[in-house]
């Protein structure tokens, strides 16, 4: 076996050991919980995102519009939304704390 074969050996050996940890991160319950937050937040950002860089856009709509993201952001932190996010997430119950 060749230098570069060994090295690449290792390298296959190394990506493995790090491509099973990331698996274990990604099945745990709360990445898939923060993973939904990520995704309904960046939801919510989107529309204010495409409409602040329209060249028509000018300072009074990207302050009215970072308010309502703002106001929409502060909305998810009620029980009813950490309610469905659990639920999105594949949570039960007994797994939220």
């Amino acid at each position: 076996m060749s230098i570069d074969e060994t090295r690449d050996a290792t390298n296959i050996e190394d990506m493995s050991v790090e491509a099973g940890g990331l698996l274990a991160k990604v099945s745990q319950l709360e990445f898939a919980f923060m993973a939904a937050v990520a995704v309904t937040v960046l939801s919510l950002l989107t529309p204010a995102n495409n409409t602040m860089q329209a060249k028509s856009c000018n300072m009074m709509q990207v302050a009215e519009l970072l308010a309502c993201a703002k106001d929409n952001i502060l909305e998810l932190r009620s029980d009813k939304h950490f309610q469905q996010f659990a639920q999105d997430a594949g949570m039960k119950k007994d797994d939220q704390k």
